[in-house]
């Protein structure tokens, strides 16, 4: 197509003597925070409380970035790594109204899960949790399950939140950073599943 065509549609861009469509998934990643937008969030939540609860960081979540500590543009590259490895965050209210965090990452067949209790603390809110389980699977087949023990409460790790956005009706980010300094960004969609 050409510009002066006048052919004109709301998916179509022209450069003159060309045109290509715009597809939502290149929009996508528009739609999320860099680094230098979730530092000035970060900065907000930690002087006024971000205002996250419970239900805000219930659900499925797959790593989109991860930043190193003290980076604010480029994000690390153990974001794709994670994305590689399929690392998978759940965290789900039990049936008492409990938190239960479960982490997992995939090596070809091969699962492997860490599962505790986590809850949230103070104005900001941060996500303590520790992990008392281990479980190794293969092909959805238990190999192992280990029992783990509870840090002292002075070393717990946490997850200091952020924000937290819908994208679209089905799709949502949220941030947050945790006890070692770094930073992520996750997904989370009604379609993930987390078995």
């Amino acid at each position: 197509f050409q510009a002066e065509d006048g052919i004109r549609d709301h998916c179509v861009t022209g450069v003159q003597t060309c045109a290509l469509p715009i597809y939502p998934s290149a929009l996508e990643s528009r739609s999320l925070p860099d680094g230098e937008t979730l530092q000035r969030l970060e900065w907000a939540s930690r002087h006024q409380g971000s205002g996250l609860g419970q239900e805000d960081v219930e659900g499925d979540w797959i790593v989109e970035q991860v930043w190193e500590k003290q980076s604010r543009n480029s994000p690390a590259v153990s974001g794709s790594i994670l994305r590689a490895l399929s690392s998978q965050l759940r965290i789900n209210a039990r049936e008492n109204g409990e938190l239960l965090l479960h982490n997992s990452v995939n090596i070809g067949l091969l699962r492997i899960s860490f599962f505790g209790p986590c809850r949230l603390e103070q104005r900001r809110p941060l996500l303590f949790f520790h992990f008392d389980q281990l479980l190794l699977s293969l092909g959805g087949i238990t190999l192992f399950r280990f029992s783990l023990p509870a840090p002292a409460d002075n070393r717990r790790p946490f997850f200091a939140l952020i924000a937290s956005q819908s994208l679209d009706a089905n799709k949502r980010w949220l941030a947050a950073r945790g006890r070692g300094g770094g930073m992520a960004l996750w997904i989370a969609t009604k379609t993930d599943q987390l078995s």
